[in-house]
């Protein structure tokens, strides 16, 4: 895929990002990158599976879908963030629509597939359309919890794994469970990300930079 990226990034008007491009400035146009999610979720057919990622071809299949479609997100520049902002309304209804038809006991036959990667597709384009509305501008809380985004994702899932083992035999209500488990492992990944920052030999395995120190200190002690 190397080969595809250096091209896309040599030719920034080539004619497949003009369509896309195109596409952005037409009401519901980005719908058009819903296809690809969809038609992953109906040739591979994960069913119930659909969100079991890890050693399923579906995992990675729905993986290397998604990277591409944000690969042309970042590549169509700020065409797709003003188209994104006039889809967040319709993303949000959909996702929010076939969420609560999944929720309901409702037979949907062969199109569960189908649905499972349009709804997972429309959260998608709605989170990025009112992240696009209310965290595109400057601050030291977005300049810290940036820099904390991939050391978190490096450091969630050996924490969830480790709280899960006590948590999850507990005789406590499954509700609880999942809060117990949710806060703990974003609590325990901050407090962890908090003194990995602090170290500079070992900032640079968790992909934080070594010339950001200074500011990010100075945005979590700025009142």
């Amino acid at each position: 895929l190397l080969p595809v990226f250096v091209w896309f990034r040599q030719r920034p008007n080539n004619p497949v990002l003009r369509i896309f491009r195109s596409a952005a400035q037409i009401p519901l146009g980005l719908s058009l990158f819903i296809i690809p999610i969809v038609a992953e979720a109906i040739i591979l057919k994960p069913g119930d599976d659909y969100v079991t990622y890890a050693d399923t071809a579906h995992g990675f299949w729905l993986g290397m879908v998604c990277f591409l479609v944000g690969f042309v997100f970042v590549s169509m520049g700020d065409s797709f963030w003003r188209g994104i902002k006039g889809f967040r309304w319709p993303a949000l209804a959909l996702a929010f629509g076939l969420f609560l038809a999944r929720m309901w006991p409702v037979e949907t036959g062969n199109l569960q597939d189908a649905l499972s990667g349009l709804e997972s597709a429309s959260w998608i384009l709605a989170i990025l359309g009112f992240g696009s509305v209310y965290l595109n501008h400057d601050s030291a809380l977005l300049r810290y919890v940036s820099a904390a985004v991939y050391p978190v994702y490096i450091l969630h899932l050996p924490i969830q794994f480790m709280l899960s083992y006590y948590i999850l035999p507990l005789e406590l209500a499954a509700g609880l469970k999942l809060a117990l488990l949710l806060v703990g492992t974003f609590g325990i990944a901050m407090i962890l990300y908090e003194i990995i920052r602090r170290i500079k030999w070992i900032r640079p395995l968790f992909g934080i930079k070594f010339n950001n120190e200074k500011r990010q200190l100075a945005a979590v002690e700025t009142p």
